[in-house]
């Protein structure tokens, strides 16, 4: 996928963003930083507030991860609740997406499962982190969260999103939210990794009412009645009537 339709974002975990290295990656053409808001599946980044907060005050936007592992005795939803606690309510409404983060071995799908709607009963949509090694010989090459999008770790070194080249997971190029690409790197004094992320799925515009819906939808149900009476269809005929304002 061509970079003018994707954003350089960067995630970070431990490292401290300032509101003046926020503003040097603003600069440096960095439109956002994801950061991790429950690591190894047992505690909180401690600057994961400030670091969201100063990515603000630096003009950039936010989104945030949750690694899930089952060795810890916590549910998928458990992980997802403890990375949640503690960020104000305004920094989590401005979170554009939190991803849950698959990438270590022993993980089922039920854990994965109940992190993934824990995080849509909280108003967030589904979104998966993983890599072709970890989905594939960690996690089984689980078939079941096409439903979610996808952010694919795929370290070439190239600022694309290329998953066609090595899918998984029965997903779609075009579910593939972005590509984490390079790993843990210096980028405008600030540690972390670097990504491309796809402008369309990332910031979705809404679908505008159709002002003509209505009468589209009557002139298909006068071109099924029709049909239908043709065939002796009555079941058809009748439900179209009702719909009409009949008997």
């Amino acid at each position: 996928m061509p970079t003018s339709d994707t954003e350089f974002w960067v995630d970070i975990s431990y490292d401290l963003l300032t509101p003046v290295k926020a503003q040097v990656l603003k600069g440096a053409g960095v439109k956002g930083v994801v950061q991790c808001l429950w690591a190894d599946g047992r505690e909180q980044p401690p600057n994961r507030v400030i670091n969201l907060r100063n990515a603000e005050i630096g003009g950039l936007d936010i989104a945030g991860y949750v690694v899930v592992t089952p060795w810890s005795g916590i549910t998928g939803a458990g992980h997802v609740q403890a990375g949640c606690r503690g960020i104000p309510q305004d920094l989590w409404n401005a979170l554009l997406f939190v991803a849950i983060d698959v990438e270590v071995t022993g993980l089922t799908d039920v854990i994965v499962r109940g992190a993934v709607e824990a995080l849509v009963a909280l108003g967030k949509s589904r979104v998966i982190y993983t890599s072709w090694n970890a989905w594939v010989n960690y996690f089984g090459n689980s078939l079941a969260f096409t439903d979610c999008l996808l952010w694919n770790a795929y370290w070439d070194g190239a600022p694309d999103v290329d998953f066609a080249s090595l899918p998984f997971g029965g997903w779609k190029i075009t579910q593939v939210l972005g590509e984490q690409w390079s790993g843990g790197t210096n980028v405008g004094g600030t540690y972390a990794d670097r990504n491309q992320f796809v402008t369309a799925l990332l910031r979705p515009q809404p679908v505008p009412d159709d002002p003509c819906a209505l009468i589209k939808l009557r002139v298909k149900g006068l071109e099924e009645t029709v049909r239908a009476a043709a065939d002796a269809d009555w079941e058809t005929v009748g439900r179209w009537a009702k719909f009409f304002g009949g008997v």
